[in-house]
């Protein structure tokens, strides 16, 4: 019922769109609707959404989830181009990440670690973290949860 309430007053379409095909997606699959995507779709404006799904598609067409604000990389000239035509997607990244769909990774970069023992027979490590977001998984359920669902033909009923 709270899908339903949602859809009713949402005045964007391609949210309202998003309403519809969670409800179709609840009653066709309802393992795949978590219960917290209500909540979350609730919490997004068109901007965030439209970015959450380009995030998505690109995940998917190069198999990694590793993403930034601007889908892809672009020198800082454009991004500074992009930013004074209106297009920010800074703001929408941040409420991505506020909504644990953008989660942070961390990794130990092997070439920069230095390891030194001092006298006393203690450790001393000198690591550098690499840093970088990636698209969580909880994020690709609830995008696949936001699209319509795929069609099937029952080969019984099709009788061409």
């Amino acid at each position: 019922m709270p899908i339903l309430d949602r859809a009713s007053i949402e005045d964007d379409e391609d949210l309202h769109s998003r309403w519809a095909a969670l409800l179709a997606n609840a009653g066709t699959s309802p393992n795949s609707v978590h219960p917290s995507f209500i909540e979350i779709l609730r919490q997004l404006t068109p901007d965030d959404a439209h970015l959450l799904d380009k995030l998505y598609d690109s995940c998917a067409s190069k198999r990694i989830r590793r993403v930034t604000p601007w889908v892809d990389t672009i020198t800082y000239a454009e991004r500074e181009r992009r930013a004074a035509a209106g297009e920010n997607p800074e703001e929408s990244f941040q409420n991505l990440i506020r909504l644990g769909l953008i989660q942070s990774d961390y990794e130990v970069d092997d070439r920069r670690t230095k390891v030194k023992l001092t006298r006393d027979g203690r450790a001393k490590i000198n690591a550098e973290l690499e840093s970088h977001y990636e698209l969580a998984q909880f994020a690709m359920r609830f995008v696949r949860a936001c699209r319509a669902p795929k069609a099937t033909i029952d080969a019984s009923t099709d009788k061409s």
